[in-house]
């Protein structure tokens, strides 16, 4: 089971300490390298909506508010005034506000609130255009009452916790949400009535919760789960798994309903399918013990093939009408669009020592940035039977060869060496 998405940062070597230091300075930096801002001065954005018409609906998590943004950027408040801090079970006080919202085409919005011991939190809710809310579901409650994942603490007690993550409808009035601390997938009928539709048990070994947290049906009406784990958040550990009610008997708990869609992600917060069909999945971090950047991976035969680098904390990703994609980046405040990002990116894994691999193209300011977050010290590329070397953060003259050399950008496929400590 996993508390509030604030905490998750705190977890393990001071990652949240990072992933803070890393938000206002470094990858502050990192989130401008060709990447256009669509919206800012947002508090804690989190899930990411597309409407009809083109415009996008925003959970603004710190901001206690469901934003309607249109693709100039204009932000519209649809809802206000939502809770945004609770208290959790030690005391701690953090940002557990609405974390998902969508979009009734009867009348109106669903909505989540996150874990909190406060009342009124771990909760969905619906609201009408006018802003008139009603609890519909209370997800806590039902944990408390049923342990859904039937987790046991160290005292051989229920260890009920319900963290509600995302939610997408179901097809036939219905919701779908993802609960990281219930460890589930939850289906909540019309009237708010509540059932398990996938539970999701611990992996690997010492075993390691799964926690559940982006959400979307996929063009072939199965349900698509994004794991993001929870501490020590192993790299390459998080999954995506692909659920289909076979039989129609309103959940996918049976035998084969349950199936391992993609695996090797690190931290997986969301999933959008593009107009291809092939599915993007966000990743919060690349390394959670080191604060390290996120990135977004188009899934290639279940394997990841990252597509965007160098993003600051991703919770949420959609598509456009028009085939943006866009990302909320939500230590910065901002929903990007990553569209036209340069490639960027590593023909093999950074290992220590000396790493041979082909850039994937971009500036060089974007390939410092990804070398420097892979924890390399030095950059080179051979030439006339010399090394031109690129240093990571070094003045400028350091670099002066290195950046003669490529001015403008650093071509897709160019030879690297890699030095990494």
């Amino acid at each position: 089971m996993l508390q509030s998405m604030t905490r998750w940062r705190a977890v393990t070597l001071g990652a949240l300490l990072a992933a803070t230091v890393l938000g206002t300075s470094f990858a502050q930096q990192a989130s401008q390298v060709g990447k256009p801002l669509t919206t800012t001065a947002l508090d804690t954005p989190r899930g990411l909506t597309m409407l009809a018409g083109g415009d996008v609906l925003v959970a603004e998590a710190g901001g206690g508010r469901v934003l309607r943004v249109s693709p100039d950027g204009t932000q519209t408040e649809v809802l206000t005034g939502l809770p945004t801090t609770g208290t959790v079970i030690d005391g701690t006080v953090e940002t557990v506000g609405v974390s998902a919202a969508i979009q009734d085409a009867n009348g109106g919005y669903r909505y989540i609130l996150g874990q909190s011991a406060t009342a009124g939190y771990s909760s969905l809710y619906t609201a009408t255009f006018s802003g008139s809310i009603t609890l519909l579901a209370d997800l806590g409650a039902y944990e408390e009452l049923k342990n859904t994942d039937g987790k046991l603490d160290a005292q051989g007690n229920p260890e009920v916790l319900s963290n509600p993550y995302d939610l997408a409808f179901d097809g036939v009035g219905g919701v779908y949400v993802s609960d990281a601390g219930a460890n589930a997938v939850l289906r909540v009928d019309a009237v708010g009535a509540i059932r398990p539709f996938a539970i999701f048990q611990p992996i690997g070994s010492p075993a390691i919760d799964q926690t559940p947290s982006g959400i979307t049906v996929g063009p072939d009406g199965a349900l698509y789960v994004a794991m993001l784990t929870a501490p020590p958040f192993p790299q390459g550990e998080a999954r995506v798994y692909r659920l289909k009610d076979q039989n129609a008997d309103g959940d996918a708990l049976d035998d084969g309903e349950s199936t391992v869609f993609a695996t090797g992600l690190t931290a997986a917060t969301d999933v959008v399918f593009d107009s291809d069909g092939s599915l993007l999945v966000s990743q919060y971090s690349t390394d959670m013990a080191t604060g390290a950047l996120g990135r977004i991976s188009r899934i290639v035969d279940g394997v990841p093939v990252s597509v965007v680098h160098l993003l600051t904390t991703p919770r949420g990703i959609t598509i456009t009408e028009a085939g943006r994609l866009l990302v909320s980046e939500e230590s910065l405040g901002v929903v990007t669009d990553v569209t036209d990002a340069p490639v960027g990116g590593f023909s093999a894994p950074i290992a220590t020592g000396v790493t041979l691999t082909v850039y994937g193209g971009g500036p060089v300011e974007q390939l410092s940035l990804e070398a420097a977050d892979e924890g390399a010290t030095t950059v080179a590329i051979t030439s006339g039977g010399a090394f031109i070397v690129l240093v990571p953060g070094a003045p400028s003259f350091v670099n002066k060869a290195f950046t003669d050399r490529f001015p403008f950008t650093v071509p897709a496929g160019t030879l690297l060496l890699v030095l990494s400590p």
